[in-house]
């Protein structure tokens, strides 16, 4: 049976787009997360892992640089933005957007980044951190936080801690490392799974296509 799964509203998102984008992403959601591989961030928190994907798509689907929607979010989504701009520059990105120039591929791509990119950032949360984590997230829905939310000193904990792995990501070899290592799992799976979506079914895929 076909999953109804929850529709992406312009609250989360981190940049200024075009309004139908959002219908056209909640399209593609029902289109194609249930034959997608199962996602084990997906269970957790479904609506932010939505908004995840949607934020990667509108990025990869662009040619210009996107605006931030508000000011209001800087400091606590700065570390999803700074990882956003990294991401779309990575050569491994710009190889695969521009071999497979389509929306479709696009929302793919962006599903497995925001797997295999989530799954990295909790692998690197400390444990005194994971339970706030899970707390906060049940409370209210992460893409929708503003900086004012950051006058809870658990929301700030959790905040000390993205800014410092947006630090790291720029100055630690390691982390970088991992980081890039992720977003070549994440294109490698991607563009696997293309492929033998593009072999059933071509002509959908031709049809489709941007």
């Amino acid at each position: 049976m076909t999953r109804i799964y929850p529709k992406i509203s312009e609250e989360y998102s981190l940049y200024t787009h075009s309004p139908q984008l959002l219908d056209e992403f909640n399209a593609l959601v029902n289109l194609y997360l249930d034959e997608l591989p199962p996602s084990t961030v997906f269970s957790h928190a479904p609506e932010d892992f939505l908004a995840s994907i949607f934020n990667y798509w509108i990025q990869l689907i662009e040619s210009d640089e996107l605006r931030i929607a508000k000011v209001d979010i800087l400091m606590m989504h700065g570390l999803s933005i700074d990882i956003h701009q990294q991401v779309v520059k990575h050569s491994l990105i710009q190889e695969f957007v521009t071999r497979y120039s389509n929306r479709h591929a696009a929302f793919i791509l962006a599903y497995f980044l925001s797997n295999e990119i989530v799954e990295l950032i909790h692998s690197l949360l400390p444990e005194h951190l994971k339970l706030n984590d899970c707390q906060l997230k049940e409370l209210q829905h992460f893409y929708t936080l503003t900086n004012s939310d950051l006058q809870s000193a658990e929301m700030y904990q959790l905040f000390e801690f993205r800014r410092h792995i947006s630090q790291l990501l720029h100055s630690n070899l390691h982390i970088r490392k991992l980081f890039y290592y992720t977003i070549y799992n994440a294109t490698k799976k991607a563009r696997l799974y293309y492929m033998k979506l593009q072999h059933v079914n071509p002509i959908l895929i031709e049809h489709e296509s941007n």
